[in-house]
């Protein structure tokens, strides 16, 4: 089955101009250091990121447009993760709104089967394979790693915060038996 071309009339536009469009960086879990991408279904030996065009019905929620682009183009299924960013493609005039999607299962049946390949690739090797056919697709693993550091100070943050805040408690229940 080939895809078909998204008539200009059926794409959604921002107030810009843009094309509006969705896609997750499906991982295989939570270390996220495996990224799944499939074959590019126009240019042989080229690997992306699952994504395509929003939906009119999902305009307001466009997480609901990336999962669905995971799972037709790539079979990914599983728990949709933090946003990543909005990504332009002047020279394209389409914008990006990028989410992770942490993958369960990838189903045996998915509407592209026939046209697309998936494999999962390191964070690295995926950065790298991404630069050379779709450099801006690459910065959605740079967004990726930027933004698990993030989680990580913030989550070490709160587990200092809470640590201080029960060495805080502590002190003040001896000083209240002294």
């Amino acid at each position: 089955m080939t895809k078909v071309k998204i008539p200009p009339e059926d794409r959604i536009y921002d107030r810009d101009g843009y094309w509006l469009r969705a896609a997750c960086v499906c991982v295989k879990d939570h270390s996220e250091n495996e990224v799944l991408l499939i074959s590019s279904s126009r240019h042989e030996g080229c690997w992306i990121i699952p994504g395509g065009k929003m939906e009119p019905k999902d305009q307001a929620r466009p997480e609901f447009s990336a999962m669905r682009e995971a799972l037709e183009e790539g079979g990914a299924i599983g728990r949709l993760g933090r946003c990543l960013g909005t990504f332009d493609n002047t020279e394209r005039r389409h914008r990006t709104k990028v989410f992770v999607l942490y993958v369960n299962r990838l189903a045996d049946e998915f509407e592209e089967k026939d046209v697309r390949i998936r494999k999962w690739f390191s964070l690295e090797e995926a950065q790298k394979m991404l630069y050379a056919f779709k450099p801006i697709q690459a910065k959605y693993l740079v967004a990726l790693k930027q933004s698990k550091s993030n989680l990580n100070l913030e989550t070490l943050q709160q587990s200092s915060d809470h640590d201080n805040s029960s060495q805080i408690q502590n002190l003040e229940g001896k000083n209240a038996r002294s």
